[in-house]
């Protein structure tokens, strides 16, 4: 029995959940800019907490809230949605934006290698081994503590490549739960059902207990859990007024928490932001308000290139500040980078993560051929 979704996210929740997103880019992207020109102290610990952790606690809650969203309002309006097209929809979100940039980094850090040579500073991840194991999403394999040709770190420069692939094994693990578990209860007897469900697993688990992120898994399936709560608990009855209160409240209880203990990868942070998405979203559902055209046009498109933005910034970063250390004004490097990373990530997203759906549509053409094959 698949979990039926009450829950449809109108036009002024997608606007809220776009804003979010968009905002969450740009914390990264500032974070790593004010540790890389040494401005802005106050903004750091021991002050305040890393605001670029906390923008990527925010995506993996907000990708929980939505992959669910995604699977479970397919499984009600499309009972043929099988696996393999969940597939192609997360490779094609993911490896439409993924490729052209880790391809964008492999340049630039060529270039960065050729005029800087020793100081170049990632030698080591700069390799034909760590670039494939890159692609098939092997940063930090567990596996790769103890078999050499899999121990993969990211890929040169791009640093944030790390969450990517804990992020890419939760889609798998999730998925196949949901179709071949969840959905399909008669595949629980095929042997290779289990066995690829292990497979899947390694990654997620992993992170829950040892893994980077202090168990980002956790985080992703908090997300799910909102979602959830959405999908089965009538909340037509919440006043608008009662909900926007809550999640201000658990808003500042988890900014006060964050402050505090400056962990940003924390269950009981990212629980409180959860109810402050959760209620947001009940609020926002249940009232007439909106955002306004304009508003959501704007956000839609900082949105849309914010996933390519996340894989480019860092490594532009670094070789700015390779190219301008010392040279000129911080604060000036930090605007001029601040604006070329959106330029160059709105770039290279219109001509591929703005496209991912197209993508997925043609892939999915190919099912029937390949079933027949």
């Amino acid at each position: 029995m698949s979990p039926k979704c009450n829950f449809v996210l109108p036009a002024n929740c997608s606007a809220a959940l776009d804003f979010i997103r968009a905002v969450s880019a740009q914390m990264v992207l500032v974070g790593h800019a004010i540790s890389y020109f040494g401005i802005f102290n106050f903004l750091q610990p021991p002050i305040l907490p890393y605001m670029q952790n906390v923008a990527v606690l925010l995506f993996f809650l907000l990708s929980g809230l939505l992959i669910s969203y995604s699977v479970f309002t397919k499984l009600d309006n499309y009972p043929g949605y099988r696996f393999a097209e969940y597939f192609i929809d997360r490779f094609s979100r993911i490896y439409t934006s993924y490729l052209p940039s880790i391809l964008f980094v492999l340049l630039l850090d060529f270039i960065y290698i050729c005029l800087a040579g020793s100081n170049y500073g990632f030698a080591t991840a700069f390799s034909v081994q760590t670039f494939i194991g890159n692609l098939f999403m092997l940063q930090d394999y567990p596996v790769g503590r103890y078999i050499s040709l899999l121990h993969v770190t990211s890929f040169g420069s791009a640093r944030p490549f790390w969450s990517l692939a804990v992020e890419w094994w939760i889609y798998l693990w999730f998925g196949w739960f949901v179709y071949n578990y969840y959905k399909k209860e008669q595949n629980r007897n095929n042997w290779y059902v289990h066995l690829i469900f292990i497979f899947f697993c390694i990654v997620p688990i992993w992170n829950m207990v040892f893994g980077r992120g202090n168990g980002l898994t956790f985080v992703w399936l908090m997300g799910s859990g909102v979602c959830l709560i959405l999908a089965k608990v009538s909340i037509t009855s919440f006043r608008p007024k009662l909900s926007f209160i809550l999640s201000a409240a658990f808003l500042t209880l988890a900014t006060i928490r964050v402050v505090r203990t400056k962990i940003e990868y924390d269950v009981l942070f990212a629980g409180l932001l959860g109810l402050f998405l959760l209620f947001l979203l009940i609020g926002l559902h249940n009232s007439t308000f909106s955002f306004g055209k304009t508003f959501d046009r704007r956000v839609r498109f900082v949105a849309n290139y914010s996933f390519t933005l996340y894989l480019t910034h860092y490594s532009i970063l670094d070789f700015a500040h390779y190219l301008t250390n010392g040279i000129y004004s911080p604060y000036l490097i930090f605007v001029l980078s601040f604006l070329i990373c959106n330029f160059v990530a709105a770039f290279i997203a219109y001509f591929s993560e703005f496209r991912h759906k197209y993508v997925a549509s043609r892939l999915k053409q190919l099912l029937p051929r390949l079933s027949n094959t």
